[in-house]
């Protein structure tokens, strides 16, 4: 309908119902009970006909305003909701992905999704889970991959097998590569899959689950390699909803992986990705910092940006932060974020010159005090800043040269200077500080 359309209807709802409907509250008020329901409804009914009349080539067929029975009446009633029955939802992996559950994981190029997809079909199709994911038994799982080569499939479904230590049950896992697609075709003659944002690439996929007796839950991997469209266009993935929907309402869960934006902590493309969806999955780097060579590492939240619809008091730890790794041939995860750590940063040549500065004027007995820095700690050999400003004044390491005994103001550069290379001496363990106390470590006595 359009909008001129639109703004005719509220135009004819207003002049032709009013009138109709204040008659219709007099009556009501006057005691004409049995009437006045009959006579809104025909308000309405005689508003719509009228719009319609007007409209055109727009026209719909409007008749009379129904009256549903009371079993009708009573089907979508909050009581009605509180006692209906479902089936048990079949757990997959917790509550995260079960048979009508539509879940995204969103990360950067390289950071590791289709490791964590192939590991999440591989626990579900032996029933082991993954990490503290149950999966209540083993289940039929479709992998669609869309951008690794042949040798790579091959080589993580090894890895897989290995990890689970259930080859027996790998059979439940079907992997479709588009790059083993012309081969698959000439052994079923279904063709190659096309884009899944069209109805032939639905109505292909639909035909690949029929053909193997259907399937618990779909991987897809990713939004960029099998989809059709420019990402960014809100239409590109609105045109894949008929697919996800029907794969909903035939209990098959959905797992998508798509690619982060340029800040990598948000979906790439339109916001309405996720409407649909019960849980968005964020996946994020690790820092150096955090990670040692040789292994996979990144974030996962599903907290905002993220999203966790079936979210609740007793699964909330499903659903938590948490650091996953992949080490050493086994996957683990961490509770909580594991935080960026700044680098500390090896100390210069100059730098190492003040510490063979600082060191020399402590071994003078004049500079220094025997205090207790901290309570506790023993009394130690200390420095004060004042006294290792002046002191180091004496050797040049800043500007000033005429200070007779004593030294003046320092200029905003040898200020800086003096706080920077202090605080980096501290960073390495070199010193420490407290307030204007400064000592060096194992003085202790």
């Amino acid at each position: 309908m359009s909008d001129e359309a639109t703004k005719k209807l509220g135009r004819f709802m207003k002049a032709q119902y009013s009138g109709q409907a204040r008659e219709a509250q007099v009556r009501l008020v006057n005691g004409h009970a049995d009437h006045a329901d009959d006579m809104a409804a025909e308000a309405r009914a005689k508003a719509l006909q009228a719009f319609a009349a007007s409209a055109g080539s727009e026209a719909v067929t409007i008749g009379r305003v129904p009256t549903f029975d009371p079993r009708a009446r009573s089907f979508l009633t909050a009581e009605a909701w509180a006692t209906r029955a479902f089936p048990a939802p079949v757990r997959l992996l917790g509550d995260l992905v079960t048979k009508t559950t539509r879940t995204f994981l969103v990360g950067a190029t390289g950071v590791g999704k289709s490791l964590i997809g192939v590991a999440m079909a591989a626990g579900m199709a032996t029933g082991t889970g993954f990490l503290d994911w149950p999966c209540d038994r083993p289940v039929r799982v479709l992998y669609l991959d869309g951008e690794m080569p042949g040798e790579l499939v091959r080589d993580r479904i090894r890895d897989a097998i290995r990890r689970t230590g259930r080859p027996d049950l790998m059979g439940n896992l079907i992997v479709y590569s588009l790059d083993a697609a012309e081969a698959f075709d000439k052994l079923t003659g279904l063709g190659i899959m096309p884009p899944l944002n069209t109805e032939a690439g639905r109505l292909f996929l639909l035909r690949l689950i029929e053909g193997f007796g259907g399937f618990d839950v779909v991987i897809f991997d990713n939004c960029m390699s099998l989809l059709a469209g420019d990402q960014k266009e809100e239409a590109t993935w609105s045109d894949a909803l008929p697919l996800v929907m029907q794969l909903t309402k035939m209990q098959i869960g959905q797992i998508w992986l798509d690619h982060a934006g340029h800040l990598e902590a948000r979906q790439y493309g339109s916001s309405t990705k996720a409407w649909r969806f019960d849980a968005v999955g964020i996946l994020t780097r690790l820092d150096d910092a955090t990670t040692i060579p040789g292994e996979t590492g990144f974030n996962l939240s599903f907290d905002t940006p993220g999203k966790a619809r079936r979210r609740t008091p007793d699964n909330w730890h499903q659903f938590a932060p948490r650091t996953i790794r992949l080490a050493d041939d086994q996957w683990t995860a961490g509770t909580g974020i594991a935080k960026p750590t700044a680098r500390i940063k090896a100390l210069t040549k100059e730098q190492l010159g003040w510490l063979t500065d600082i060191v020399d004027i402590m071994a003078h007995p004049a500079n220094v005090e025997i205090v207790e820095p901290t309570p506790g700690a023993g009394v130690t050999t200390c420095v004060t800043r004042s006294v290792l400003r002046t002191e180091l004044a004496r050797r040049a390491r800043f500007s000033v040269t005429d200070y007779e005994g004593k030294i003046g103001p320092l200029s905003d550069s040898d200020r800086a200077t003096f706080k920077r290379t202090l605080s980096a001496l501290r960073d390495n363990k070199k010193i420490y500080m407290l307030d204007q106390l400064i000592w060096l470590p194992n003085t202790s006595r």
